[in-house]
């Protein structure tokens, strides 16, 4: 019985890296001065999708509520880390952000996010079985955290260009919430425009990923639809709510004691 995808040998990923060195060579002849980047980038992706490759194998082969778990729970680990290092490097403000609003944000949205999609809707038996846990919470992880970086960046950089206006407010009484209200309602506004602009275009203008996996897989395109809209309406929940959690966790070490900007206490 032949299987409902078609199966790539080592042949075909000799081509799929040529492919990559023709984008390579393309980048040079036009004076991009990217080759070093591209192959930085190109070996990473390789060597990390090989890695994740055999260890999704023992995983799925493992099937323990340990590994699984583990496993979702360092992919959130590693997203907090990298958004609160992507916010970290491009303030040039005197604010530096702690680590630990980006890991309590994602920790609930994606937690919540992913509960809802595996207990509520899928219903797999047993719920962590690796095949469905490991992708859905890695989709909505690594989306999340786009929003959850987006949030952040703009907040703070709107505080720090403010500050005079924020100081002026605190200095008549205004409490700190009100204060910065205008700036956290813009960093959600801007954190959520890339997912809504997604989702109002999928299907017609783009073919998400998960969607043309499934149907390369010979999954019916009705159900691959099905999937996307679980998958589109768990990350709009969980990026919601992670962008909602950084500012305001954000927004608590912004201003001291209710009367002073963090960096001048």
């Amino acid at each position: 019985m032949k299987p409902g995808y078609l199966s790539l040998d080592f042949s075909d990923i000799c081509l799929a890296v040529a492919v990559f060195f023709l984008a390579v060579g393309l980048q040079f002849m036009l004076g991009l001065q990217l080759t070093r980047d591209f192959l930085v980038a190109g070996l990473r992706m390789f060597g990390q999708l090989f890695v994740v490759g055999w260890v999704l194998l023992w995983v799925f082969h493992a099937k323990s509520v340990w590994v699984s778990v583990g496993v979702a729970l360092a992919m959130v680990g590693v997203a907090a880390y990298t958004a609160w290092s992507r916010v970290k490097s491009t303030q040039t403000g005197p604010f530096r952000p702690s680590p630990f609003p980006f890991l309590v944000a994602l920790a609930c949205g994606v937690g919540l996010a992913s509960a809802l999609g595996i207990g509520a809707i899928l219903r797999p038996v047993p719920w962590f079985d690796p095949q469905y846990l490991i992708p859905l919470v890695g989709m909505v992880t690594g989306n999340t955290m786009n929003v959850s970086t987006l949030a952040a960046e703009r907040f703070v950089g709107v505080v720090v260009q403010d500050a005079h206006l924020i100081e002026s407010l605190l200095a008549l009484g205004v409490s700190a919430e009100k204060s910065l209200e205008s700036h956290k309602r813009q960093a959600l506004r801007v954190s959520l425009m890339p997912t809504l602009n997604t989702m109002m275009v999928v299907g017609v203008v783009s073919l998400p990923g998960m969607m043309t996996g499934q149907i390369l897989a010979g999954a019916s395109p009705n159900q691959a639809v099905r999937y996307q809209m679980l998958i589109h309406s768990l990350i709009l929940l969980s990026a919601l709510i992670v962008s909602f959690l950084s500012v305001r966790s954000l927004g608590k070490r912004l201003i001291v004691n209710e009367e002073r900007l963090a960096w001048k206490a």
